[in-house]
């Protein structure tokens, strides 16, 4: 049996019509992600060879955004709780008997590398604004940029992602609160992260 070309486009038409309504209406989306972070610098003794940062720590992020194709643009606001840990060669101190807060606000401007089955490879990039404080007193605001790599796997209307991050940031120690000796250093982060997303 044969079709004449209008019936094949318009059965065509037909069938890509709820494919594009459900991008459409996947084209917002919101998510959660659990990390894990890892500091270097914020503060150095340099004839001792020392170095103060944030130890490593958990925390947790919500985000909101919006697709654009292969294109994407998001707002995410984060939480970490950590401590300030003393570093040397083969050996590390960490105070414990304060926290050491970290909220983040990040603008992340994201493109989809490629596309394999229900995986994709996403790039992120953009600014970032942490704000550090000693268990919730008046803290320091920091500026800084941070660029992740996201493997995403489509489960049903959720999708799986799995990033590795890095990014840089001022100092998040005032001068005024170093031990006599030590200068402030830029601090870099690495992230491992696990989160879910879902369209609205």
């Amino acid at each position: 049996m044969r079709f004449s070309s209008p019936v094949v486009a318009l059965c065509l038409a037909c069938a890509a019509a709820p494919a594009a309504a459900q991008e459409r209406l996947s084209s917002w989306f919101v998510g959660v992600t659990g990390a894990l972070a890892s500091f270097r610098g914020g503060a150095a003794e340099v004839n001792l060879g020392l170095a103060a940062q944030p130890s490593q720590a958990i925390g947790g992020a919500l985000s909101v955004g919006r697709r654009f194709g292969a294109w994407e643009v998001g707002v995410e606001a984060g939480f970490t709780t950590t401590h300030v840990e003393v570093v040397t060669d083969g050996a590390s101190l960490e105070n414990r008997s304060e926290g050491l807060d970290r909220l983040r606000f990040a603008l992340l401007a994201g493109y989809r590398l490629a596309r394999i089955g229900s995986a994709s490879i996403h790039a992120r990039v953009g600014p970032v604004l942490d704000y550090w404080s000693v268990d919730g007193e008046d803290g320091r605001t920091v500026l800084g940029s941070e660029g992740r790599l996201v493997v995403s796997t489509r489960l049903g209307p959720v999708d799986v992602e799995n990033a590795f991050g890095l990014g840089r940031t001022e100092s998040p120690f005032e001068s005024g609160d170093l031990p006599p000796g030590y200068v402030r250093r830029g601090l870099t982060v690495w992230s491992l992260a696990t989160g879910l997303r879902i369209g609205l």
